[in-house]
């Protein structure tokens, strides 16, 4: 019944609670919406956390979609915007920032921690101690 209204009037439906109406947008989507959340994550796992966030916060936000605008458009910056939002959290996580470094010690690290998360390049303990303790953990992490 749904697969013959366009974008818009889905999206009028769903603003009116249509749940078929929103099941229609997903199965219309859902395959674009991971395509693009993989092209940028690399993961597919990761790349379907993207997607379902995304079409919550279509859900969420339907209210607020002006029909001016063309649904797939509002759509893909929400799943581009994730992506980003994912991409913000995972350099995050993988920084490491130790107090005791100087300035130019410490973006050593993390150009080394970014090649080693990259598969480059295998960490490296060199004379210093604490890059030794560093290095372990990160073997451990790695392994």
């Amino acid at each position: 019944m749904t697969e013959e209204y366009s974008d818009l009037e889905l999206i009028q439906l769903v603003k009116q609670n249509d749940s078929s109406a929103f099941s229609e947008l997903v199965k219309r989507y859902r395959g674009r919406a991971l395509g693009l959340a993989y092209s940028w994550v690399g993961n597919r796992h990761d790349a379907e956390d993207i997607a379902q966030e995304a079409f919550i916060r279509v859900y969420k936000g339907v209210k607020g979609f002006r029909e001016i605008a063309d649904f797939f458009t509002w759509f893909y910056r929400i799943v581009l915007n994730l992506c980003r939002d994912y991409y913000r959290k995972k350099k995050k996580m993988n920084l490491i920032h130790l107090g005791f470094y100087s300035q130019e010690e410490t973006d050593a690290e993390h150009i080394a921690l970014d090649k080693i998360d990259a598969g480059i390049t295998k960490p490296s303990s060199g004379n210093n101690p604490a890059k030794t303790v560093i290095n372990k953990e990160l073997d451990g992490k790695i392994k």
